[in-house]
């Protein structure tokens, strides 16, 4: 029972200032009774409202005190000692006003609301001053009747409410406080209207086929007024919210048939009465049954980790759920699942790097289990090598050059290294200077004294690795270079001259700590005047207007250079004339080979003749100048490869004299190729992941320098080439590509292009898949797509360009026909028109199937332009249903295109009238068309019931019956015996007891 209030209530046990103060004024109004009285007789004695805890004493004599404020307080009387009112008596004649309360009124009584109107009690005729606003109401209500159990719905003081109620029988009584309640009215009956059922629950699934559902609902209220209908409507399996009829009556099943398989259906359940129909139940969708899934395709590989796979899948119309199994020969344990559920991917974690896993993948649905897929195995990336060990300096440092060799990292990835990296740094940042499989390398050409950093770093397919710690390692110095050639500072005296010099020009790697000079004199001896870190010196004790020749050379700590150049003094026409020269050779010979000279470089020679007197003058010098060479070495190449070409560079070797007009390379065993002389070439035609070495060497025009140290080059892989594109499904608004062979063993990437309104190409996918569907497309529309794959090597060459044209698109189905003018032989089917599209016109095909014959298949009835119909030739009191489809006329002559039908829409024809006789037969009629209603469930029960009932009683009393008739043949068989023999002996008794039998 469901009551709503129309008005708020106080709560039940609340005590406000109102009723204090009505306590006070019915107080104050005794004590004045008994001031005025002469006599001090009081018939009712005043007791104070509230019970013994507000009861005070004062006055003397009969007398009231009235000390102070008037106005008493809350809580507090002031009674006389003799003849005050008993508080039982007050109590009384309270509870006696508060029971005289007349019964509540109901008016405006509808079906589910009615207004209850409440009178206060009469307080006239006792002398209290009680207010109405005072009361307060307890309303009880009752469903069952007068006489059954009522429940208090609600307290409130106003004496007018409206309340929701349903067929209830109410009762109210008045209260004061909580102490003082009075009786219950008399009960007032009234009942509410009737109308329309409650929403029933939705309808629930009992059975279920490929083709047909089998529903129940239950009973829902029929508000006064019996259900004569349950109304059952389906969405026909589109999903778009279009409900038709497919059941009307009394029965709370029904099973629908003619659907298709593993389709959703939406139903919704109305209950209709004589008064209207309910609202329609919550819509619930159910499934009928399918097939199972047929073999999906091997699940394809989306992503690669280290340790890690993940593993994707394509969804099928028919598929619910995928089961996902994974094989690690390493175990032994066969197949496991790694994954059971709805999604379409899934990352396999906690896997071994570098390692090959087999995978297979079902479907599943409410049907059952496909078959496995096709086994596909994919493998988990390698990891990053570490890096390598630090750098070793083997053997003993060279001014020039030194070796270092480095251990294989102890952790390769799970690969195998491929080449390791070797990086220089001269102070000026690291330089790759080899590349290669060995683990040892010679660095040479490098400066004395300098210091070098070197570190090395490994490849291998998992990537490269960090470099490992430097390795420092620093030239060993030589001796300086030559110093200039002294020079005179201020003009020389005739025993004194002042020498100056220079830095050389090379400290040989280190700082230069000491310089020597010495003087020549002319028997070609010498002796050494100055040594010192100083730059200058004065040399003394010479002789006026002879020639001297001083050297100078520089010390660092390996050693001491040659010799400066000679500054030779003296006095005559070239007083001041210095002279260079180097001392080459002395010894016996007539003839030296002077080597080591610079090409194209000039030179001069004098001889001087040394005996036991002493030195001969220097001879003229001889001028000559050497001539030029080939050119110098190429120092270094650097290689920047690719797939199919490697970018050469270097830098310009010196020409020696000779301009350079050529290089030579030479790329492993393929013939030198001449180049013009530039720094860079690119080499082509070369072969993927292919490992070349590489030389250059200059060409001028003596001839053919040195070739430089080779240089290994290792070309990259060759970009992939793009498959060919196919299409597999043409539709009006999208288009489903193919390519490949739908196996991504090699882990490409593809990006599939597709041609704008301006003619660019703009990516419409990329990914791992070898299908792809391009939607949002236009009816009747080419559209060009080309295709590239792309891998680590980088992208592929774009494959050609291919085109497609979207399909026409067929007309949208129309709503359910609508049925008008139905009579037993035919009837006018009406439906809504579809709008053309484009130029194409619209014709509609008309369906009709017969329910209740034998007809499985629809008939078409009807093919035009028209959107009506009207059917003849029908059978009465037979179901049909009727379905409609729009056909799209093309215009161009390509081919008409039917849509899909709508949802069908079942009538019945009505039954053939029987000729009435009179109203007698009519009425008979009548009763014996009510008789052929079908029965309730209630009715079969009853009817099996007592079926049931009858076959046991019957049962009983033939098994009583078979009972006494087995007891009584027991006794005739043992009676027999004695009988006989006494008939024998005394024939008189036989006869006696023959006659008294009879």
């Amino acid at each position: 029972m469901d009551v709503e209030g129309k008005c708020a209530s106080p709560p039940l046990n609340s005590t406000d200032d109102r009723t204090m103060r009505t306590r006070n004024r019915v107080r104050k109004k005794l004590q004045q009774r008994r001031v005025n009285s002469n006599d001090n007789y009081y018939p009712n004695p005043p007791r104070s409202l509230g019970g013994r805890r507000n009861r005070g004493m004062g006055g003397v004599n009969g007398d009231i005190g009235m000390h102070g404020d008037p106005g008493l307080t809350h809580g507090q009387c002031i009674t006389p000692e003799n003849g005050a009112m008993d508080l039982e008596e007050e109590n009384s004649l309270i509870l006696q006003c508060l029971s005289s309360m007349p019964s509540p009124k109901v008016t405006d009584v509808e079906a589910r609301s009615a207004l209850i109107q409440l009178s206060p009690p009469d307080c006239d005729s006792i002398d209290l001053e009680l207010y109405p606003s005072d009361f307060k109401y307890e309303l009880l209500l009752s469903d069952k009747g007068r006489d059954a159990k009522y429940k208090t719905v609600f307290w409130w003081v106003s004496l007018f409410c409206s309340y929701w109620i349903c067929l209830l029988a109410n009762r109210v009584c008045a209260v004061l406080n909580e102490e003082l309640k009075g009786a219950l009215t008399e009960p007032v009956s009234f009942l509410t209207s009737q109308c329309e059922p409650d929403t029933p629950q939705p309808p629930k699934l009992m059975t279920k086929t490929k083709t047909s559902l089998s529903l129940k609902w239950n009973a829902t209220c029929e508000n006064g007024s019996k259900i004569s209908a349950y109304v059952l409507e389906c969405d026909q399996g589109l999903g778009d919210g279009n409900f038709s009829e497919l059941y009307s009556g009394v029965q709370r099943q029904y099973k629908v048939t003619r659907l298709n398989a593993s389709t959703r259906y939406m139903f919704r359940l109305a209950a209709v009465n004589s008064l209207g129909r309910s609202q329609y139940s919550n819509a619930v969708g159910f499934f009928t049954s399918g097939s199972a899934p047929s073999q999906p395709d091997p699940p394809m590989l989306s992503e690669q980790y280290v340790y890690a796979l993940t593993i994707s899948w394509i969804k099928r119309p028919n598929d619910d759920e995928f089961l996902l199994q994974m094989e690690d020969e390493a175990t032994g344990h066969g197949y496991m699942p790694v994954y059971n559920g709805p999604y379409l991917s899934y990352t396999v974690q906690k896997l071994k790097r570098n390692t090959e896993y087999k995978f297979r993948l079902c479907a599943k649905n409410e049907e059952g289990q496909s078959k496995w897929s096709e086994t596909v195995c994919y493998k988990t990336q390698p990891e990053r090598p570490q890096p390598p060990s630090k750098p070793q300096i083997k053997g003993n440092m060279n001014p020039y050059s030194f070796r270092i060799v480095w251990d294989a990292p102890n952790d390769t990835g799970g690969m195998e290294i491929t080449k390791y990296i070797v990086e220089l740094d001269d102070g000026q940042g690291y330089d790759t200077v080899y590349e290669g499989s060995e683990r040892e390398h010679m660095f040479d050409h490098l400066i004395p004294g300098h210091t070098y950093r070197v570190r090395v770093a490994c490849c291998s397919g998992g990537g490269r690795s960090d470099f490992s710690d430097c390795c420092i390692a620093t030239m060993l110095p030589v001796a300086p270079g030559q110093c200039q050639a002294p020079k005179l500072q201020g003009k020389p005296k005739a025993t004194t001259l002042h020498l100056r010099w220079g830095y050389p020009d090379y400290d040989g790697g280190v700082k230069v700590t000491t310089f020597a000079a010495q003087i020549i004199f002319p028997d070609n001896s010498a002796r050494e005047v100055y040594k010192g870190h100083d730059r200058d010196c004065i040399v003394a004790g010479l002789l006026p207007g002879r020639p001297y020749l001083f050297q100078v050379r520089a010390f660092n700590r390996t050693g001491v250079r040659l010799l400066s150049f000679i500054l030779k003094k003296g006095e005559g026409i070239y007083p001041h004339c210095v002279v260079m020269s180097f001392q080459l050779y002395f010894g016996p010979n007539m003839s030296f080979d002077a080597k080591g000279l610079t090409p194209a470089s000039p030179y001069a020679f004098r001889v001087q003749a040394i005996n036991s007197a002493g030195s001969s003058p220097l001879s003229s010098a001889t001028q000559c100048t050497t001539p030029s060479s080939s050119p110098s070495p190429i120092v270094s190449i650097k290689a920047s490869p690719g797939p199919t070409s490697a970018l050469l560079t270097w830098r310009e070797p010196h020409c020696n004299g000779s301009e350079i007009i050529s290089y030579n390379i030479d790329v492993s065993d393929r013939p030198p190729i001449s180049v013009d002389p530039v720094t860079e070439y690119l080499l082509e035609d070369l072969h993927p992941e292919t490992v070349y070495k590489i030389r250059v060497q200059a060409v001028n025009s003596i001839g053919v320098g040195a070739y430089s140290s080779a240089v290994k080059v290792s070309t990259k892989a060759q970009p992939p080439s793009p498959p060919r594109l196919e299409c597999v499904m043409l539709a009006p608004s999208s288009i489903k590509l193919k390519w490949g062979e739908g196996r991504n063993s090699d882990l490409l990437t593809y990006t599939l292009e597709m041609e704008k309104e301006d003619g660019s190409f703009q990516p419409v996918y990329t990914g791992p898949a070898h299908t792809h569907k391009v939607t949002r497309l236009t009816e009747l529309t080419s559209y060009e797509f080309r295709l590239f794959a792309s891998n680590d090597a980088g992208s592929g060459p774009y494959s050609d360009t291919y085109s497609f044209t979207t399909t026409k698109a067929p007309p949208p189905p129309p709503k359910a026909p609508k049925v008008s003018g139905l009579s037993q032989r035919g009837c006018t089917l009406e439906w809504h028109s579809v709008r053309p599209m484009g130029s194409d016109s619209m014709a509609y095909i008309l369906q009709l199937l017969c329910i209740s014959g034998a007809d499985t298949e629809y008939k078409q009835i009807y093919k035009g332009p028209n959107s009506h119909f009207q059917v003849e030739d029908l059978l009465p009191q037979t179901e049909y249903q009727a379905r409609v489809a729009a056909v799209r006329l093309s215009a161009d002559n390509t081919g008409d295109i039917t849509g899909s039908f709508s949802s069908g829409v079942l009538f019945s024809t009505p039954a053939p009238e029987t000729v009435k006789s009179d109203s007698g037969s009519g009425s008979a009629s009548e009763g014996h068309a009510e008789e052929r209603k079908p029965w309730t469930d209630q009715q079969w029960a009853a009817v099996i019931l007592g079926c049931f009932v009858l076959v046991a009683i019957v049962s009983a009393f033939l098994c009583q019956q078979l009972i006494n008739y087995m007891s009584g043949a027991e006794d005739l068989s043992s009676s027999s015996s004695p009988s006989s023999s006494s008939s024998s002996s005394s024939p008189s008794s036989s006869s006696f007891g023959g006659r008294s039998g009879s």
